[in-house]
């Protein structure tokens, strides 16, 4: 019985302590950005980022 509520408290800990919500400070304005600013990331990749040489997007090994 300790261990599930061990657990649950964990999660209950966890969550907002390692949470990555970024907060814009007083007056603090957003960045301007464009879904067209990220067309370089389009096409095909290759490189040994995940272990081995993957050259499909998306493609996973």
């Amino acid at each position: 019985m300790k261990t599930p509520l061990l657990i649950i408290l964990f999660c209950l800990l966890a969550f907002p302590i390692f949470s990555q919500v970024k907060h814009l400070k007083e007056g603090e304005e957003p960045g301007i950005g464009k879904v067209e600013d990220l067309d370089w990331v389009v096409g095909y990749w290759s490189g040994t980022g995940l272990g081995e040489n993957v050259t499909k997007p998306g493609c996973l090994p």
